[in-house]
């Protein structure tokens, strides 16, 4: 794997529950808003990024939980990523 910036993503806190991870050394038209949702008893995450650094090691804190993706659509910004999630579901149209 290439090398890329030590601090890959960027962390929002919305609220309790709402976090949005961002990559911000992505050009603006190749970047995702990676939204992670936490649940009563797993959590989502909407959307994976390019995948070129994984969102479990930057924040192990957040992904904690079992957790599933759901890609909005399947361009590589949104689901580069998955493959460092167990469980990922997208609209069989798209795979």
């Amino acid at each position: 794997m290439l090398p890329t910036a030590t601090a890959w993503f960027d962390r929002t806190r919305i609220d309790d529950a709402i976090t949005l991870l961002t990559e911000p050394h992505v050009a603006p038209m190749l970047r995702a808003n990676v939204w992670h949702i936490r649940g009563s008893e797993r959590d989502l995450l909407v959307d994976a990024g390019l995948g070129l650094a994984n969102p479990r090691e930057a924040f192990p804190d957040l992904f904690d939980r079992p957790i599933v993706v759901v890609a909005t659509h399947a361009h590589v910004d949104h689901t580069g990523g998955m493959g460092a999630f167990d469980e990922w579901v997208m609209h069989g149209a798209e795979q």
